[in-house]
């Protein structure tokens, strides 16, 4: 509240000094007077000193009320945000703040790594809206409510139990052990996540491989290469090695895709002069569990999508980025919710039956049929 009540203070300040420079200028009869685009610098500079980016000054960003089209989901440029959603962020920034505080001073160390991740400028939460096929990228209906409760960090389970998947750690009730477990589920989340980029590479670069062997001549086992393309970097080809990386995992420190991309590069330290003798360049493109990106990845994926938007004939490459980290997005919040349930008890039996209604163990009368392949095709029979 303290800061919204400096804002006002400060535009009815700004409002005040153009009334009185205008009737300065009506009485000197000068033809220009001061314009809203001159209240719109100054609030820009004023939120700078808050440790946000400064906003270009336009005219539609000016108005207290968003104008006509600012409401479309993907349209991010700042000339639709108005004065009303920028000052607005500055209270919600008030508030993230001393929730953090707050969980801190309770101990609750997995909810303020998780608030963290969360408020990152780089996390799409557009997954939240994605639930029709038919208009792409999804989040099924089975894995909604698992992805959301993971978010708000509330209870997935009544109480904490062994992990299915390990059967060594204690999965808590929010089930954060999950998203550093389930290795299966893991490895098939990133390489969707894998095939997701590469959809945005092989529009700037058609000749884009996965998994190509035999990059480092001393160690042709090795593949650092989850993406090969020419489209990251001018004059050089680009060994993309995309790493998904949990906050509650052991070694992550205070930034989880730090860790990682720190680990990756001293992985292939000592083969690096070698890739770079044959013109490739290693990347890392590390992003955490929460969708939150590394920031030297997330300048890569902006170069590649402007690439892309440049050899298609697009003026403004961020609506192609924009929709490109969506889709990341859903599958990074797909792959947590599989890890989810990969780790959670599974039912027994007994327990299927009451489910489903069938105990195939109680009933000798079962028919089951056996299908026999013949000539013209198969045919089945009883058992």
């Amino acid at each position: 509240m303290e800061v919204l009540s400096l804002s006002c203070t400060i535009l009815r300040s700004m409002h005040a000094l153009r009334s009185s420079l205008q009737a300065l200028g009506g009485r000197l009869g000068c033809r220009h007077v001061i314009s809203f685009r001159t209240l719109g610098q100054a609030l820009a500079k004023f939120e700078s000193l808050r440790g946000r980016r400064a906003v270009t000054s336009r005219s539609p960003s000016d108005s207290l009320i968003m104008p006509a089209g600012g409401e479309d989901p993907e349209q991010e440029s700042t000339e639709y945000q108005g004065l009303q959603r920028r000052l607005s962020a500055l209270t919600d920034d008030h508030r993230v703040d001393a929730l953090t505080a707050r969980l801190h001073d309770s101990h609750l160390w997995e909810d303020a790594r998780r608030l963290r991740e969360l408020r990152d400028p780089s996390v799409s939460h557009d997954w939240l809206w994605a639930m029709n096929p038919a208009h792409g990228s999804h989040v099924p209906d089975e894995d909604y409510v698992t992805c959301v409760r993971v978010r708000l960090g509330a209870p997935i389970i009544d109480e904490a139990v062994v992990c299915h998947r390990c059967g060594a750690a204690i999965l808590e009730r929010k089930c954060t052990h999950a998203l550093c477990c389930s290795l299966g589920e893991a490895t098939k989340g990133h390489n969707r996540v894998r095939d997701d980029v590469l959809r945005l590479v092989h529009i700037a670069d058609s000749a884009a491989e996965t998994e190509v062997q035999g990059l480092i001549p001393d160690a042709p086992s090795l593949r650092p290469a989850d993406i090969f393309t020419e489209a990251a970097f001018p004059g050089c080809q680009a060994a993309m090695d995309i790493g998904i990386a949990s906050p509650d995992a052991a070694g992550a420190g205070e930034d989880c895709c730090e860790a990682m991309y720190q680990g990756k590069m001293n992985k292939y330290e000592q083969h690096l002069p070698a890739l770079t003798s044959r013109g490739i360049r290693y990347k890392p493109m590390v992003m955490s569990a929460y969708g939150r990106w590394h920031p030297d990845s997330l300048v890569t994926m902006e170069a590649i999508a402007r690439r892309a938007a440049r050899k298609r004939g697009f003026l403004d490459h961020r609506l192609l980025l924009r929709r490109s980290l969506a889709s990341i997005g859903v599958l990074v919040w797909r792959r947590a919710a599989a890890m989810v349930r990969s780790c959670l008890p599974k039912p027994t039996a007994e327990e299927m039956a009451l489910l489903f209604g069938h105990d195939p163990g109680a009933d000798p009368e079962v028919t089951v049929l056996t299908p026999i392949v013949e000539r013209d095709g198969p045919s089945y029979m009883q058992a």
